[in-house]
């Protein structure tokens, strides 16, 4: 049996969240009441799980489309999420 959890409030980063375990981590950490980045290279197929995830299950998500195997990607990522505004972040 699967165990339940509970992230209300909190954050998690799923990367390769396009398809495959990202996309099925990302649908049980919704589920979970998480507040969701989604991240990689395809942006159409995470801003569409974005959007069902936050119409399902009332979570915040934040989208970013990249390569995380380029060079400085993952630096480039956490300084885009910190100069977002605070209105487009995700809680936690």
């Amino acid at each position: 049996m699967a165990r339940k959890i509970d992230g209300s409030g909190q954050t998690a980063l799923i990367t390769g969240a396009s398809s495959g375990i990202g996309e099925a981590l990302a649908r049980r950490f919704a589920q979970g009441g998480y507040h969701l980045v989604l991240v990689a290279r395809r942006a159409g197929k995470l801003k569409s799980l974005a959007a069902t995830l936050s119409a399902t299950h009332g979570v915040k998500t934040w989208v970013a489309a990249t390569d995380l195997s380029q060079p400085d990607a993952a630096k480039k990522l956490a300084a885009s999420m910190k100069r977002a505004p605070a209105t487009d972040r995700c809680p936690g």
